[in-house]
């Protein structure tokens, strides 16, 4: 919860002129950016998706894996949503195997 927390408070801190995260599920977040440039986006990301918490005096590094979609004509918000959790998850499963 304490990770959630500060990915969420970083990500808020990192879009304050975009539209705020939406939590979506458990661990899981929804957030729009219209009109962001491409590079602009991977600032975001790196800011947000890497960072160290301390707690019972024991440094934890976490890490954070995003399913990034940008919209394409025709698109609906369930193709669009189904798109980014495609990557996401493909994302996951990449670290994954890469931990293995």
């Amino acid at each position: 919860d304490m990770a959630l927390k500060e990915f969420a408070r970083r990500l808020r801190q990192s879009i304050r002129s975009c539209d705020v995260p939406i939590r979506v599920g458990g661990d899981e977040f929804l957030v729009l950016l219209p009109d962001c440039p491409p590079g602009r986006v991977d600032e975001i990301l790196s800011k947000s998706t890497r960072f160290e918490l301390y707690f019972e005096n024991q440094r934890i590094a976490v890490s954070c894996s995003s399913g990034l979609a940008r919209y394409q004509v025709h698109d609906t918000p369930e193709s669009l949503i189904g798109r980014a959790d495609e990557r996401l998850y493909r994302q996951k499963q990449t670290r994954s195997d890469a931990t293995s």
